[in-house]
């Protein structure tokens, strides 16, 4: 149990270092950009990390699912199980959150539109240069 929990924070340390190492230049080619234009780029990054996420955990949970039908020893196949369940869990909360927010958002009428001040594309000229 023990070494699966330090291989899969060793692949989490390697995700997150990999990660840090690909945003870092992003933000500091950013430099000449405004406020609203990196909360956007800090927005779209934090989309795309949560969908990869779930995808791991699904990938996850399919990979457990398969070493419990086909392990043929049976303390793999409890720790195998155990992991299901708990992945069962996780996306059961994950749904749950997910449908508050949509509870949230159809009982106050709000929108998924892009507020109308905040264009993240002010200052960028059609050559891709900034100022005008």
């Amino acid at each position: 149990m023990k070494n699966i929990y330090k291989k899969h924070m060793t692949i989490l340390k390697t995700i997150f270092a990999f990660s840090f190492v690909y945003l870092i230049p992003s933000v500091t080619f950013a430099a000449g950009k405004d406020l609203k234009y990196l909360i956007g780029l800090f927005t779209e990054y934090l989309n795309i990390g949560i969908e990869l996420i779930i995808a791991m955990a699904v990938i996850y949970f399919i990979y457990n699912v398969f070493n419990y039908f086909f392990k043929a020893d049976l303390e793999n196949k409890k720790e195998a199980g155990l992991y299901v369940m708990y992945s069962i869990i996780g996306f059961f909360i994950i749904l749950s959150f997910w449908g508050m927010v949509n509870l949230l958002k159809n009982t106050f009428n709000l929108d998924n539109a892009k507020p109308t001040g905040l264009n993240f594309n002010d200052g960028i000229t059609d050559d891709n240069t900034i100022g005008k």
